[in-house]
């Protein structure tokens, strides 16, 4: 019966956190989630805590990020089994994180403490071995509309503080019955709702005109030799539909199925014919140097002149294979003998009349850092160009679309997708709205935007109060321990 309660206690707090997810939309269960999990725990040593915890994120990633298999086997020709193998691995490597968590949990720290170390884990999982900053617990809340302004002033990771401060705050005012939580509680709430309706920023008035093209034609097909010419004059064709009164244009990640300075006469047909004051789209080149290198890139197209923005984060596995002498069977069993894609190393961005357009592609959105250096260079407008036509039909697009929605609010700043086959979409966090072209769904996504100019809290200081909450941390913890009076008695003794 005993081992029955500790299954159904894990496995509440698996469901309960994975339908609060992108995808599944139910951000109200974040909020709940882990108090049986704590439950669980408290009934357990340190060695079966472990156990159950190891089940616990392995069965929560292999869900979340069922997608890998998909990308991995279903576009990448591995065989199920193989995909299968990587996401099991992978969900193993990030149960650390949570396996760490645990361990200092097991230490009965205390509940500041203990949300702050839960958080510094997300930020070093978004950072080591190049970094994974996906579903951390606060991209639960991005369609939340009475948290949604918090981004703001603490972030992805501090609404993750957040939940898992509520979470512990619970856990203990249900199995303790202290007022002292309940009244925790209470200032929590308190607090996210005077941010929630002080927080304005205003916009400037201008309003830009944008027009997103969503070609939705088979992943497969992209890279299909006898396909090359139909993929190319569909996506000119959508382009040459569009009216004249457009500010911006843009167009996905690598739309064009070729290396764009090769085929310079698509650059030249969409200055040639132009309409719109510029023209963004995503589209590989290559470089003949030592070597050739090849870039993942962004042109950008206003008047006469054809900018560039070369990728600088690159997927791991996916656009450059790591430790290649050490893993080298494994990248010719994936790669044969493709070479590797090189890193861009500027931050540019673009100038088209008041606008400073910043375009970080695809899994560069994911970094709130990568995002902060564009920001940083004096961007007003976000466009986010990928190619999610590697997720499926799977939750990974939403997650996706979670992620830049956030980003968004965090630096109040307009953002639009431009996606190969979705989830194309224009967000505006002024007026906290966020208007899609569907998956699979081919298409113009027309949307007028705001122009914003005003700077977060976020933007400005980043994480720089996690130092302040980790220090009140660490007093509490040397006040429940009685070290602090101990060294406070010790002091005032060598004083006299």
């Amino acid at each position: 019966m005993q081992k029955i309660k500790e299954v159904v206690l894990l496995l509440s707090s698996v469901v309960l956190l994975i339908l609060s997810t992108p995808g599944f939309d139910c951000y109200y269960f974040a909020f709940v989630a882990l108090v049986p999990f704590f439950y669980l725990l408290e009934s357990l040593n340190l060695k079966r805590s472990i156990i159950f915890t190891y089940f616990f994120s392995v069965i929560l990633y292999t869900i979340t990020l069922s997608w890998i298999v998909i990308t991995v086997s279903d576009f990448g020709n591995a065989p199920k089994i193989i995909g299968f193998l990587i996401l099991i691995l992978f969900a193993s490597y990030l149960s650390i994180y949570w396996l760490l968590f645990v361990y200092f949990y097991k230490k009965r720290l205390n509940i500041l403490f203990l949300s702050v170390i839960f958080v510094a884990l997300e930020l070093i999982r978004g950072f080591l071995f190049t970094g994974f900053p996906w579903i951390n617990l606060g991209i639960t809340q991005y369609n939340n509309n009475l948290l949604i302004k918090l981004y703001s002033i603490v972030g992805e990771n501090g609404v993750s503080f957040i939940i898992i401060l509520t979470n512990l705050l619970l856990y203990n005012l249900i199995t303790s019955r202290k007022l002292i939580y309940l009244f925790s509680v209470i200032c929590l709430i308190v607090f996210v709702f005077i941010v929630n309706i002080s927080i304005n920023y205003d916009n400037n008035g201008k309003k830009v005109n944008i027009a997103a093209i969503q070609p939705a034609y088979s992943q497969k097909e992209k890279w299909n030799p006898n396909k090359k010419e139909e993929l190319i004059n569909k996506v000119l064709n959508m382009f040459n539909s569009l009216e004249d009164n457009f500010d911006l244009i843009i167009m996905p990640e690598s739309i064009f199925p070729t290396f764009c300075n090769e085929d310079k006469w698509i650059i030249d047909y969409l200055r040639k014919n132009k309409k719109s004051d510029g023209v963004i789209f995503g589209c590989l080149r290559y470089e003949k140097k030592e070597k050739i290198r090849y870039y993942n890139s962004v042109f950008f197209i206003d008047n006469e002149t054809v900018n560039f923005y070369d990728k600088i984060h690159l997927v791991p596995f996916g656009e450059y294979f790591p430790f290649k002498n050490l893993l080298k069977p494994i990248e010719y069993y994936f790669f044969k003998d493709s070479e590797d894609f090189s890193a861009g190393n500027k931050f540019t961005v673009f100038k088209s009349n008041n606008l400073a357009i910043a375009t970080p592609i695809c899994y560069e959105s994911a970094y709130s850092s990568i995002v902060r250096k564009f920001f940083k260079k004096g961007a007003n407008l976000f466009v986010f160009l990928s190619n999610d036509s590697w997720f499926g039909n799977s939750k990974g697009r939403y997650q996706h679309l979670a992620i830049d929605i956030i980003r968004a609010f965090e630096f109040n700043r307009t953002i639009v997708r431009g996606t190969q086959s979705g989830i194309s979409a224009c967000i505006d966090p002024f007026n906290k709205k966020v208007v899609s072209l569907g998956i699979d769904e081919s298409g113009i996504l027309k949307c007028s935007l705001p122009v914003l100019k005003k700077s977060t809290v976020f933007s400005r200081y980043a994480y720089i109060y996690l130092l302040f909450l980790f220090f009140i941390g660490i007093i509490f913890e040397l006040y429940k321990r009685n070290l602090l009076i101990k060294f406070i008695k010790k002091y005032k003794r060598l004083r006299n």
